[in-house]
């Protein structure tokens, strides 16, 4: 055993004898005890030690469990009372069931848990009939909403004891909920932060040591960014950063009180975020301590969680290689822990993988399989975005009609489940499919459609999003003041959220506009610009695009050794990466800079390369172009 598990069973060993001391204290009154465990397994342990001892002392100890459909503290006492007439004054009550309690709505207006919040909260001063002390049992999660959202019930707790032993992975039941990192917005209820700082304040100096501190940290991180995420924050970039920092003090208290599993999880919530708004760096860092944590403790779903976002970090980075690799280890876990839902998003995103390789084949086939998994899972959200990637991938191959077919059958399980986010990006990406055929008034009308939705949702990433792509038919179009215009409204609002790796192509396309216009030196100050930030992310295909575009610049100018130069770097990055659409892209580049110099076959080597990878990917626009372009060269 290690250091940190023998301390680990001394604090809970300890923490038992306060719990049976507090018990003990309590005959023949009220008072409330809280015990916290999230291992169920343990939690019932704790309870046989403390009730055998106590029965020996002569000790009634009785059980009760929460109702799952409407759970109600106050009712569960006045069952047990009216069935055991004669409980006396050595009596103790062990209240069970409230982790079993969905925090879910379907068609009712409150979910279980909400419904016991509210009736703890409520129902106080009818407690103060029941003469003898009362264990609950809850989790960290419940134990924290009791703190936020049954303040009342909460301040007249007599004792909080917590508990902390790993979750085997091999006796994991199947009711035990895998800690998952959070999605982009959540639907219920926020929690209000000037409460969660307010408790914060006054537990730090009631109980210091409190093992509670760490919860409702962690709590106060996720509300500042789900504010964020909802477009009900007036100061995105600061409550971002406030969200971060409550996020790694919750962690730090998590370490102190040697909770490794917890401190864990906050930490990969940090790292999801800071991935979210483009630091990857030091989401990489905080992943990477989390993953040691979750090793320690043989947490191997937490494993798999750090793995996959560790390799979100990699795709976005454009390193197809480290990407894969990280996603095969998560996919392995998964496929031990019989988790089908995560084998069915693993096998989607390294088809993404495949597909951004250029490989589309492979692509299809692994995104068919995902869609398979998800088909007899009955998943029909994750049916949607599978037949969403695969409409991509028809719409990378140039096959407009087939992408088209696939995303409105997207949209119509969109429409059914109302996901009313995917519903405004299914609308964005046919906007895509209809720019691609130059169909540039319907492309407008399906991105203001979608951004109208983004709009009504507080979408903010979204809406950069949308903009951006209305920037870009007004460049299609030639209306450069226009493009520059919701480019910069794009730009604006990915600055206000600190999304760097937004930003970073924002940059890239007003220097685009700037090169479009003519000038030279403004889109070269953009493109460094651009470079910059992206070799702080660590963003390698990125980097290796905007080395091309200065190459560009330099061709413009007719610095012809210069731009070379660029461009062969840029090739040999984009090499390095496996990336072919920017091997393609750089030597139609190439095949201009040497029509420049009068030098056909070096030109006509180029212009052989660029034809057949735009060919193999697909791209029917660039081949078309660069053909006429090479035809009109040879005349």
């Amino acid at each position: 055993m290690t250091d940190s598990a023998i301390d680990t069973q001394r604090e809970n060993q300890r923490n038992l004898r306060k719990l049976i001391l507090s018990i003990q204290a309590s005959f023949g009154k009220l008072s409330l005890l809280i015990a916290i465990c999230d291992n169920p397994l343990y939690r019932d342990e704790i309870v046989q030690i403390y009730e055998k001892e106590l029965t020996e002392k002569g000790v009634r100890c009785y059980r009760v469990k929460m109702d799952r459909i409407q759970p109600s503290l106050r009712e569960s006492l006045e069952t047990l009372v009216e069935q055991e007439s004669e409980l006396g004054k050595l009596t103790v009550v062990t209240i069970l069931g409230t982790s079993d309690l969905l925090d879910l709505r379907l068609t009712e207006k409150k979910s279980p848990l909400e419904r016991f919040l509210f009736s703890v909260q409520w129902t106080r001063e009818a407690l103060r009939a029941f003469q003898f002390p009362v264990v609950v049992w809850v989790t960290e999660s419940i134990a924290a909403k009791l703190a936020n959202q049954a303040p009342d019930f909460w301040s007249w707790r007599g004792g909080v004891f917590e508990f902390f032993k790993p979750i085997d992975p091999r006796t994991r039941s199947h009711d035990i909920v895998i800690p998952e990192l959070p999605q982009a917005v959540a639907s219920e209820p926020l929690a209000d932060v000037a409460e969660l700082q307010q408790q914060i304040d006054e537990l730090k100096q009631l109980e210091p040591n409190s093992p509670l501190l760490g919860s409702l940290y962690h709590t106060l991180g996720q509300t500042y960014f789900e504010r964020v995420q909802r477009g009900l924050s007036n100061t995105p970039e600061t409550d971002v950063k406030l969200a971060i920092s409550s996020l790694q003090e919750a962690a730090q208290q998590y370490e102190r009180a040697n909770r490794k599993s917890s401190s864990a999880f906050s930490l990969a919530w940090m790292g999801y975020i800071q991935k979210l708004i483009g630091d990857w760096n030091r989401a990489e860092e905080n992943l990477q301590r989390a993953l040691h944590l979750y090793k320690e403790v043989e947490d191997r779903a937490g494993m798999a969680t750090s793995w996959g976002v560790l390799g979100d970090i990699e795709r976005n980075r454009g390193n197809w290689d480290d990407a894969e690799r990280l996603y095969r280890q998560c996919l392995q876990v998964e496929e031990e822990l019989g988790d089908r839902a995560g084998m069915a998003s693993s096998w989607g995103v390294l088809g993404d993988i495949e597909r951004n390789r250029g490989n589309w084949d492979e692509a299809e086939r692994l995104y068919r399989q995902s869609l398979q998994l998800r088909e007899e899972l009955g998943d029909r959200a994750g049916m949607a975005s599978s037949w969403g990637v695969l409409g991509n991938i028809e719409r990378n191959r140039g096959n407009w009609d087939e992408a088209e077919r696939l995303f409105r059958q997207c949209l119509q399980v969109e429409e059914e489940l109302g996901d009313r986010a995917g519903m405004a990006s299914s609308w964005g990406v046919l906007g895509n499919i209809e720019r691609s055929r130059g169909n540039w008034d319907d492309a407008e009308r399906l991105y203001r459609q979608s951004l109208q939705l983004r709009e009504e949702l507080g979408d903010r990433a979204g809406m950069a999003s949308s903009w951006a792509s209305l920037g870009d038919i007004e460049r299609d179009r030639g209306n450069w003041d226009e493009a520059e215009r919701l480019f910069r409204q794009s730009l604006k609002l990915r600055e206000e959220l600190g999304d760097r790796a937004g930003m970073a192509t924002s940059w890239g396309v007003l220097g685009d506009i700037e090169r479009d216009r003519g000038n030279w030196d403004e889109a070269e100050r953009l493109y460094r610009q651009s470079l910059k930030l992206r070799e702080e992310l660590g963003d390698r295909a990125g980097m290796a695009s905007s080395i091309g575009s200065l190459g560009e610049v330099e061709l413009e100018r007719g610095n012809l050794n210069v731009a070379e130069q660029y461009l062969k770097d840029a090739e040999q990055r984009f090499q390095t990466l496996g990336n072919l659409s920017g091997i393609a892209e750089v030597n139609y580049r190439l095949m201009q800079l040497e029509a420049k110099r009068n030098n056909p076959t070096l030109a006509q080597t180029h212009y052989e390369t660029a034809r057949h990878l735009f060919n193999q990917l697909g791209a029917k626009q660039d081949l078309e172009k660069i053909e006429r372009e090479w035809k009109n060269w040879e005349d």
